[in-house]
């Protein structure tokens, strides 16, 4: 089959790299004894792989690691709490909500968290912008600040994002493509 691309993707005048191309594997572990190669130039096997900002990770359930992202999330936040001078709380939270939780939140929608420890990493990383600015210690829960202040927990938001991405796929109708392949997704949040 990767010939029969790769045919279809010369003749179409598409480039195929196999420097940038990987294979992984989802499902029952097998032992992978075959190379699979692309213009005679081996395909390389990995455990992760970064496609179009998330970071899949092979194994037995389809799933996705959000480590990378949880980094990504603290150096926003970081950089914006270690400005001399300090804004008010609320504009200072508006600020991280603008500009560091779109980082946490990125295709939280349609990814799949399958390692418990990483789904509570980003709980806790979107509650320590709660604790950083109202000045909460690490194990006190700032849920009832968050509804106080109208904004959601990380449970509830997520749930909102997936509620509103099924219902704009509902909106395409139940043969396409993309419905079918929600209507499959058997994910954890």
């Amino acid at each position: 089959m990767l010939d029969l691309c790769s045919s279809y993707c010369d003749e179409w005048d598409i480039c195929l790299n196999a420097k940038k191309s990987k294979n992984m594997y989802f499902g029952k572990k097998a032992k992978i004894n075959f190379q699979l190669t692309l213009h005679g130039t081996p395909v390389a096997w990995v455990e992760e792989w970064k496609y179009l900002g998330v970071t899949l990770r092979q194994g037995k359930v389809f799933s996705c690691s959000v480590k990378e992202t949880v980094r990504k999330f603290y150096r926003a936040l970081n950089a914006i709490l270690r400005v001399e001078g300090r804004s008010d709380d609320m504009i200072l939270l508006q600020l991280l909500e603008s500009h560091c939780l779109p980082i946490l939140t990125f295709s939280i929608e349609t990814i799949h968290v399958v390692d418990r420890d990483e789904r509570r990493s980003l709980r806790v990383a979107y509650n320590s912008i709660y604790r950083r600015i109202f000045g909460y210690r690490q194990f006190e829960s700032v849920t009832n600040l968050q509804h106080a202040m109208g904004r959601q927990t990380w449970e509830e938001l997520v749930e909102k994002r997936v509620s509103n991405f099924m219902r704009k796929i509902d909106f395409f109708g139940p043969n396409t493509l993309v419905s079918v392949a929600a209507r499959l997704d058997t994910r954890v949040t």
